[in-house]
């Protein structure tokens, strides 16, 4: 175990297992440590997270759990019905505030204006969770190149965007 603090915003990428889903998450870490870099106990109370692809799967559960700890919370998918269905749900059952807008990571201007929406319903953002993934299961030489750009914009090009 390390206790060297990281650098403030220093970019967290873990990886999941479950269908292909990558997840980075940009954190303000300096609120995280100690001055002698020891890591404190996490407060997520009024903390500002965006999580994409969060209306179902994975990103819904990372949302779920942000908002249950008092964490404010935007959600995110390219469908806006499941948006609002998203945001409905989780205001109901959560301590924290949340908001959602649809979004198609693929595109760098949507996903600036994601995150302007976070700056001027919530303040600005503390957590970023990268969630939204895609995968197209068959064999590579199947593919078109529209499913492999799909998949590419999705997977990659929104990590680099949320940077």
């Amino acid at each position: 175990m390390t206790t060297e603090a990281p650098a403030a915003g220093r970019l967290v990428v873990i990886q999941s297992n479950q269908e292909s889903a990558r997840t980075a998450a940009r954190v303000n870490t300096d609120r995280n440590y100690d001055s002698k870099g020891v890591k404190k106990t996490m407060n997520l109370k009024n903390q500002v997270a965006v999580v994409t692809g969060s209306t179902k799967g994975i990103g819904l559960a990372v949302a779920e759990a942000l908002a249950q700890q008092g964490a404010h919370v935007v959600v995110c998918s390219r469908n806006p019905d499941e948006v609002q269905a998203c945001v409905d749900d989780l205001s109901a059952r959560s301590k924290g505030r949340i908001v959602g807008r649809k979004c198609d990571v693929r595109e760098v201007r949507d996903f600036e204006s994601l995150l302007e929406f976070a700056e001027s319903k919530l303040g600005g953002v503390d957590i970023l969770i990268n969630n939204a993934g895609i995968g197209i299961f068959k064999p590579v030489e199947e593919m078109t190149v529209e499913e492999w750009r799909g998949v590419i914009s999705t997977n990659l090009d929104s990590l680099f965007y949320g940077c």
